[in-house]
């Protein structure tokens, strides 16, 4: 594990954050949980979700089976496997950083 990076422990599962102390999601069993705001987090162009590629590599990937994230503003609730992430995941940094981003329509909606 990364020394910039920190994992505890916490009521609500294992904290996944970046280097700056910013939680950006949990590690609750077989899952990585992250909330995001639609309207704000997810990529437009194309329309997809990213995850912080580090914090993916080092702290996410060797932990779960599977990645959900829960739009708030929508409660819609998208899920793939980390094999079906890693198999069509694509790099990009638009200034936050390096992340791997999946197209929407590449997630299942298990909840709208």
């Amino acid at each position: 594990m990364s020394t910039m990076y920190s994992s505890t422990h916490k009521q609500l599962g294992l904290a996944v954050k970046l280097p700056n102390g910013k939680t950006i999601g949990r590690i609750e069993g077989n899952r990585f949980r992250k909330q995001i705001a639609g309207s704000r987090h997810m990529l437009q162009r194309p329309p997809a979700i990213a995850i912080d590629a580090e914090a993916y590599e080092q702290q996410i990937r060797p932990k779960v089976e599977f990645l959900e994230v829960v739009d708030t503003e929508t409660g819609t609730v998208y899920q793939v496997s980390v094999g079906r992430f890693d198999q069509l995941k694509k790099p990009i940094d638009r200034g936050w950083g390096r992340q791997y981003y999946l197209a929407l329509p590449l997630w299942d909606v298990v909840r709208r």
